[in-house]
């Protein structure tokens, strides 16, 4: 979960999924993941794969008003590269976190 504000009442939820890369997350997947931020309270999601998403999967977040974004293995793997995550290269990790908020829009509480 990632908070949005400093008394966390605007928040985004994270599902990720390490699968293989031929294997595929369907919109039955995104729609258990859909439901489960109503649980939450929240309105907002990021679900990120290493693998990727169906046409269906898709088509389903571009069907509901509620914002969920998919990050599948390719997008992920640019994310990664852009914010230099995983590299051992990277001196501070402070600035790292600070862009990855950034990235979301996040507010450091």
């Amino acid at each position: 979960m990632i908070r949005l504000d400093p008394l966390g009442l605007d928040r985004v939820y994270l599902q990720a999924k390490c699968y293989r890369p031929d294997a595929a997350i369907d919109a039955g997947m995104v729609r258990d993941f859909s439901g489960s931020l109503d649980a939450r309270k929240t309105s907002r999601g990021v679900f990120i794969t290493t693998s990727r998403f169906t046409k269906a999967a898709r088509d389903y977040v571009d069907s509901i008003a509620k914002p969920i974004a998919l990050i599948d293995g390719a997008a992920l793997a640019r994310l990664m590269a852009e914010h230099k995550v995983g590299s051992p290269s990277l001196p501070d990790r402070s600035r790292h976190a600070a862009d990855l908020r950034s990235a979301f829009g996040a507010k450091r509480a």
